[in-house]
């Protein structure tokens, strides 16, 4: 009965399957040079899987360009100016400072891959944005995180620079929803798949 029991277990292990996860991405920081002959550089969101889900013809595309711009067939997409990670508070979570252009790819003619420290961090979803002052805050030791459920699939990381908030006081205005009128208070929602 025992080794009954064991082939059935190796059996289960066999077949177990992972699901690609189609709402996570990759950072990836590239140059784009626009049909007017400006360049502008910026991270956008890439998962090779997306080109696997659509109904995209990509044989023979071996280019970058060519294969995001098969892709995105004319539409827009998102370049994010500036991304970084601040791994003393959250380890490996990608985070996009201060600001992001909407670029429409008629508009484009060469997207070219960049090397950056900050490439290939992941994520799910959307990427958690901070500003240039909050940037200033998170270079520095919190004085708590507070951790809880977020919207969605996420977690929500209430990081706390300011000494006069306890937690047991930032808790009571996340009931409340009034965490926005707190200052020195960072929100930073993780989504994952």
């Amino acid at each position: 009965m025992r080794i009954v029991k064991i082939c059935i277990f190796l059996l289960i292990l066999q077949n177990t399957a992972k699901a690609d996860c189609i709402a996570c991405w990759d950072t990836q920081y590239i140059q784009i040079e626009y049909n007017n002959g400006t360049f502008e550089t910026g991270f956008m969101l890439w998962n090779k899987n997306w080109l696997l889900n659509s109904n995209g013809n990509y044989t023979g595309l071996t280019s970058f360009c060519d294969t995001i711009a098969e892709f995105l067939n004319n539409n827009e997409f998102t370049i994010y100016k500036k991304i970084r990670s601040f791994n003393h508070i959250l380890q490996d979570v990608p985070i996009s400072v201060n600001g992001i252009t909407f670029v429409k790819m008629e508009n484009v003619n060469n997207l070219t891959k960049l090397e950056n420290k900050f490439n290939h961090l992941q994520g799910a979803i959307t990427i958690p944005q901070i500003t240039e002052q909050d940037e200033k805050l998170m270079l520095t030791k919190p004085i708590f995180i507070y951790k809880t459920f977020g919207e969605g699939l996420s977690d929500a990381y209430y990081i706390n620079f300011n000494p006069r908030y306890t937690e047991e006081y930032l808790k009571k205005m996340i009931e409340n929803k009034s965490v926005g009128k707190l200052a020195q208070v960072i929100k930073i929602e993780v989504h994952y798949d």
